[in-house]
């Protein structure tokens, strides 16, 4: 948590539900990294048109 202080906001993603970071962040997705940025960032894009 030390590198994200200065953070406005903390998206973690993770397939434990139970890790530390997800109670600390301020959005939490449960599942596997490789297919989540991957959806995140589609959906970043389409809208951005």
């Amino acid at each position: 948590m030390v590198g994200a202080k200065g953070a406005k906001h903390i998206l973690a993603i993770n397939t434990d539900p139970e890790a530390s970071i997800m109670y600390k962040a301020d959005y939490a997705v449960i599942g596997d990294l490789l297919q989540i940025v991957p959806a995140i960032s589609a959906e970043i894009k389409k809208r951005r048109g």
